[in-house]
């Protein structure tokens, strides 16, 4: 029996040809591709009509603590400033340059106020000024801080009042281009339950008050 060659080798030239991947497998290939298109036809739609487009926020709403207040102004002591709505204010009927404000102010008395304390000294400091004028003023003050309010430099000052109930007096002093000092000041009582709402309304005030010449 002749002897039969099980394995029989092919030359080179005679080798099947090799299929793609694609060849092989042409459902799979066609389905990918599909897939792969519609990826980027989506992902350029996304682009174009919400990852091109800047995010929008909404703007910060500030709010303004002094909206709906009054506005006073004194023209013979070139100043202004706000107040609450529900308090008053007024120029004083015995000096013109002073003004009166509180809750239940006229031009007879208020809580608080606005006045002239004087005239800068050649070379005094506003603090230096505020310093002696406490000193003259019952026992002094109980401490006296330099401040920025609305951009003009203040002497923040604490005044211990005479009389029962213990009271006290916030003042802020200010000078104007010619050197004038005026004073802005609330009195209160220290044990008074209100006192925190006063005083509240009170920085507020400050915090407009303005040279107006």
């Amino acid at each position: 029996m002749d002897n039969l060659n099980l394995n029989p080798q092919l030359n080179p030239g005679e080798l099947p040809p090799r299929k793609s991947w694609f060849s092989a497998h042409k459902v799979l290939g066609w389905v990918f591709l599909v897939v792969a298109a519609a990826a980027i036809v989506v992902g350029l739609y996304y682009w174009q009509t919400v990852g091109g487009i800047p995010t929008a926020y909404a703007p910060i709403a500030h709010h303004d603590p002094t909206a709906g207040w009054q506005t006073y102004t004194n023209s013979v002591g070139g100043y202004s400033f706000k107040y609450p709505s529900d308090w008053q204010a007024a120029t004083s009927n015995s000096n013109s340059t002073t003004a009166l404000f509180g809750p239940t102010a006229t031009g007879d008395s208020g809580l608080g106020g606005v006045e002239l304390m004087g005239t800068l000294n050649a070379n005094q400091t506003l603090a230096d000024f505020v310093k002696k004028f406490n000193a003259g003023v019952g026992s002094g003050s109980t401490s006296e801080t330099p401040q920025t309010i609305n951009g003009k430099n203040a002497i923040v000052s604490i005044l211990p009042l005479p009389g029962l109930p213990p009271s006290e007096a916030k003042s802020a002093a200010f000078a104007n281009s010619a050197g004038q000092v005026f004073n802005v000041y609330l009195d209160y009582v220290a044990s008074s339950p209100g006192k925190d709402h006063l005083l509240s309304d009170f920085n507020q005030l400050l915090s407009t008050f303005q040279f107006t010449q």
